[in-house]
C-alpha cells in the first residue's frame, strides 16, 4: 500500500512571482500580436503606440513606486481588465478576418479599434492618476512620521 503524499506547499514568494509573472507573460504577448499587426498594417501605427506606450507607462510607474515607497501590491483595475478585453478581441477579430472563408465587417473592426483606444488611454490615464495619489499619500505619510 503506498501513501498518498500531499502537494508540496507554494511558498508566499512564490505565489507572489507567479502573480507578478503571469500577467507580464500575457502582456508581452499582446504587445507581440500588436507589433506583429501594425507591421502588416492590420493594427494602424497609432494604435501600437499607444498600447506600448500605455504599458511603459505602467512599468516605469510600478518600478519607481517600488524605489520611492518600497513593495507594490499591483491589481488591475475594472478599466484595466476591460482594456485586456478589447485588445484580445481586437486581435481575434483582425486574426479570423485574415482568414479566406471568414470576413469581419469594417465597422465592427473600427468599433474595436476605437474602443481599444478609449480604454487603452483611459485605463493608462487612470494608472497614473491612482498611482501618483498613492505615491503621495505614502511620502506625505512619511514625512509625518517620526524617524
Amino acid at each position: 500500500m503506498s501513501q498518498l503524499k500531499s502537494p508540496p506547499r507554494v511558498s508566499s514568494a512564490t505565489r507572489r512571482l507567479g502573480g507578478l509573472i503571469d500577467p507580464m507573460a500575457d502582456k508581452l504577448m499582446l504587445l507581440a500580436c500588436f507589433l506583429s499587426l501594425g507591421l502588416v498594417g492590420e493594427v494602424p501605427a497609432w494604435l501600437v503606440w499607444l498600447v506600448i506606450g500605455r504599458d511603459v507607462v505602467i512599468v516605469l510607474g510600478a518600478v519607481a513606486y517600488h524605489n520611492l515607497i518600497g513593495p507594490l501590491e499591483a491589481r488591475p483595475s475594472a478599466i484595466s481588465k476591460l482594456t485586456t478585453l478589447l485588445q484580445i478581441l481586437l486581435v481575434l477579430a483582425l486574426l479570423v478576418d485574415g482568414l479566406a472563408a471568414v470576413v469581419v465587417p469594417e465597422a465592427l473592426l473600427q468599433a474595436l479599434i476605437a474602443a481599444t483606444a478609449i480604454t487603452t488611454a483611459a485605463s493608462g490615464a487612470h494608472y497614473v492618476y491612482a498611482w501618483s495619489g498613492k505615491t503621495r499619500r505614502a511620502l506625505a505619510d512619511r514625512r509625518k512620521s517620526p524617524a
